[in-house]
Order: structure tokens, then sequence, then C-alpha cells
């Protein structure tokens, strides 16, 4: 387990401190000391995860709404 600091995982990230705090209301797993806010990278890179987006895959709401689109025209 490596902790880091925002700050810290603001810079490896190419995020901003107010990017991972918002990231944190939306449940991104954190440990907080007194004031400190700490992030395992290990957990960080776990989470991001769900929110890969493979261009080889099609969203199919978003096949639908262009196929409704089309159907409309």
């Amino acid at each position: 387990m490596k902790l880091v600091d925002l700050k810290t995982l603001s810079t490896s990230a190419s995020l901003s401190v107010a990017t991972l705090r918002n990231y944190i209301k939306m449940g991104m797993p954190h440990y907080r000391v007194r004031r400190k806010i700490l992030i395992d990278l290990e957990e960080f890179n776990q989470w991001m995860q769900q929110f890969r987006n493979n261009a080889n895959q099609e969203s199919p709401d978003f096949r639908q709404v262009v196929d409704e689109t089309f159907q409309a025209i």
C-alpha cells in the first residue's frame, strides 16, 4: 500500500487537486488522517478503471439515439 496526498496524486495523474476533491465526493476511496487526505495509488487506479472508455465498444444508448434520430428525419 502506497499512500500519497492530493498534491502528489495531482501531479502524477495530471489532474487538479479540485478535480480529485470532486472525485472524493463521488466516492473515490481515500483515507482522512485528521485534516490530511491520503489516497492509496492501487485503490485509485482500480476506482478509475470504472470510467475507462473502450473506443471499440459503442454504448447501446448512443446507438439507440442515432437510430431514433435517423428515423425522425
